[in-house]
């Protein structure tokens, strides 16, 4: 029952068992599976050259501005398993292979899973891996929204976000959030690619930004708040209100029926800003379960 080192040569074998498995968990797209084969810690599992497991453990290249204490971070990007397999043992050999392959070391590694069915999140747990937080989806009915929404007093001036504001706003990022939803320079412009990113600023200096995406381009289509953050130093003061408005009303703008997003259930000021702007719970919630161990980097 070898469990090896996958490599492109696999792809077919491996797209097979994407197509066929019985337990698939991909936070990936098809046309990045040649790029994550490449990657150093993906691994692959057969037996009488039948391949029955997959798991891709993505280490992040560290952002400058995740704070020095906190543990590098590392995704579960792939785990699957072919029919006929039971997650309660495979997943344990699968995931003690990965640990093995890494070799213990000093430097600490959170490795993250952002949601899972039961067939993979109860294995985990079992492993010693923890139920971090759980993330919960709402979502914002823009054809039942008031006509007109008093403006919130302007706490700060709102302005399209620059590409020489992002090493600023990762800084402003890293205070706002804790190190497992830090977004560094590296998200920022990813996001800005395919975000409306505002910045809220004080004395011309940045305090806050969001970022709004678009999930189609039809009438009646989705916008995602991708991001809302306010610098410690002045939250309570109405500038998260103000750079929610503003995205709902751009959102309105241009025609979207829905704007959703996403924030931790134990987020309270968050919860009670969204839910009295209207945002109303969607009834999903996805776990993130995490563990964190010592061991080596990779090249």
């Amino acid at each position: 029952m070898p469990i090896i080192q996958a490599n492109p040569d696999y792809e077919p074998q491996i797209r097979h068992l994407l197509r066929k498995g019985r337990h698939i968990f991909a936070s990936f797209g098809n046309e990045d599976l040649t790029t994550l084969l490449e990657k150093p810690l993906t691994l692959l599992a057969e037996e009488k050259g039948s391949v029955w497991g997959f798991l891709n453990i993505e280490i992040e290249e560290r952002p400058p501005t995740l704070p020095s204490a906190a543990a590098q971070r590392a995704y579960l990007r792939a785990l699957v398993l072919a029919q006929g397999r039971s997650p309660s043992q495979d997943i344990p050999l699968l995931m003690e292979a990965a640990l093995q392959t890494l070799n213990r070391a000093v430097a600490p590694l959170q490795i993250i899973v952002y949601g899972g069915e039961t067939w993979l999140t109860k294995p985990l747990l079992a492993m010693g891996f923890d139920l971090t937080e759980r993330v919960e989806f709402l979502a914002l009915d823009l054809t039942r929204y008031p006509t007109y929404v008093a403006p919130p007093p302007t706490v700060a001036q709102l302005r399209p976000m620059h590409p020489n504001d992002i090493p600023t706003v990762a800084e402003l990022d890293a205070t706002a959030f804790e190190p497992l939803w830090h977004f560094g320079v590296k998200d920022l412009w990813e996001l800005m690619f395919r975000s409306r990113l505002q910045v809220a600023t004080i004395d011309e200096q940045p305090v806050g930004y969001s970022a709004l995406s678009a999930n189609g381009t039809s009438k009646g289509a989705e916008a995602q708040l991708a991001r809302l953050a306010v610098s410690p130093t002045v939250q309570g003061q109405g500038i998260g209100r103000q750079l929610l408005i503003d995205a709902i009303a751009y959102a309105r703008a241009n025609r979207f029926a829905v704007v959703s997003l996403n924030t931790q259930t134990t987020n309270q000021r968050a919860q009670k800003l969204y839910r009295q702007l209207g945002f109303r719970p969607t009834g999903f919630i996805v776990p993130v379960l995490t563990k964190t161990v010592a061991l080596s980097g990779l090249d």
